[in-house]
């Protein structure tokens, strides 16, 4: 778990797990989507509604995903399923470039929240090629 600071104020919480940590999460996620071996997801919250619509948590989330490579050098991508409703939510991934790859039934994080849910893709970055001659 990792706590994103805003001009020096607590911003937000973000955490990064391994898919496969949870067979039970692995099997829900399996008939949606792909999940190779070492695939990881994050959770993220913005404390203040203060600081919602204002581009905080797609920085926060970007910040994120350039430690989380570094971090965990295997890892060849992040899948992050999202509930369908909370567009800004999946907008923010889709700013830091992830792209929907799915949509399906699974257990919401809230009881009272439907089962529908899109499934976000980022698959690690490659390597700029050399110029040539260099």
């Amino acid at each position: 778990m990792f706590i994103a600071v805003l001009n020096v104020s607590d911003a937000g919480v973000i955490q990064r797990y391994r898919i496969d940590a949870s067979t039970e999460y692995l099997d829900e996620l399996a008939p949606l989507v792909e999940l190779p071996t070492g695939v990881m997801s994050i959770d993220y919250l913005i404390g203040d509604l203060a600081n919602t619509g204002r581009g905080v948590g797609t920085e926060m989330i970007a910040a994120f995903m350039q430690r989380l490579w570094v971090d965990h050098p295997v890892c060849p991508c992040v899948i992050v399923p999202v509930h369908a409703e909370n567009i800004a939510s999946w907008r923010a991934l889709d700013r830091c470039g992830f792209v929907r790859v799915a949509v399906g039934e699974l257990v919401p994080d809230n009881p009272v929240d439907s089962r529908h849910h899109v499934i976000l893709r980022l698959d690690r970055p490659t390597a700029s090629p050399s110029p040539r001659g260099a």
